[in-house]
């Protein structure tokens, strides 16, 4: 089977603000609305941006603990 590389970020550059939302137009077309608190001070429209996208270990780890403690109850009842 083949890999194909997928890089762990994302490209794009902001297309526009709505509302509370910075609308990023990405590389591949897609859209993406971004809360405008997140963005970082100074971005405006047609600013080339990257997002990065990275595993949180430990949060998954506390996510499945307390979704098996949830199955675990349920099965109890």
């Amino acid at each position: 089977r083949n890999k194909i590389y997928m890089p762990n970020y994302l490209e794009g550059v902001i297309d526009r603000f709505e509302e509370e939302y910075a609308v990023i137009k990405l590389d591949d077309g897609q859209t993406l609305d971004w809360p405008i608190s997140n963005l970082s001070e100074g971005l405006g429209e047609g600013d080339s941006v990257k997002i990065w996208i990275g595993k949180q270990t430990e949060e998954t780890e506390d996510r499945a603990e307390k979704a098996k403690a949830i199955l675990n109850e349920l099965l109890k009842r």
